[in-house]
């Protein structure tokens, strides 16, 4: 993962933790793909594609933010591979959505188990 898209995934997690309705983030097509899968999954309200920005519409519920934590798990050093029965076993113990890609996009954990592969992990939300 690039350290565009780590340092978008930052800025949406501190403009969450100070009330912002919304942030702009530089445009990245791997980015653009994590922030469908953000909105498909309901933690953020939407986006704007813009030629150069990403403007990220931020999701409260009763004016707490919609998710608490996002982690990234792959980094461009350490990237982590996930098996379908590596993720069967964090089906029982894992709270929060866990995001993987694959050479077909970027899917969250449940969808991943019906299609029955594995992938690469990109973010674990609470």
């Amino acid at each position: 993962m690039s350290s565009q898209v780590i340092t978008g995934l930052s800025k949406i997690k501190n403009a969450q933790k100070s009330q912002k309705l919304s942030i702009n983030v530089r445009r990245s097509s791997f980015l653009l793909k994590i922030l469908k899968a953000l909105r498909n999954e309901g933690y953020i309200r939407g986006f704007v594609v813009k030629p150069r920005l990403i403007t990220v519409f931020l999701k409260y519920i009763n004016g707490k933010p919609a998710f608490s934590c996002i982690r990234v798990v792959s980094k461009s050093s350490r990237r982590l591979y996930f098996s379908k029965r590596t993720l069967l076993n964090l089906a029982s113990t894992s709270q929060g959505s866990f995001f993987l890609t694959t050479s077909s996009g970027v899917f969250v954990k449940k969808e991943i188990l019906t299609q029955k592969s594995g992938g690469e992990g990109v973010l674990f939300i609470t």
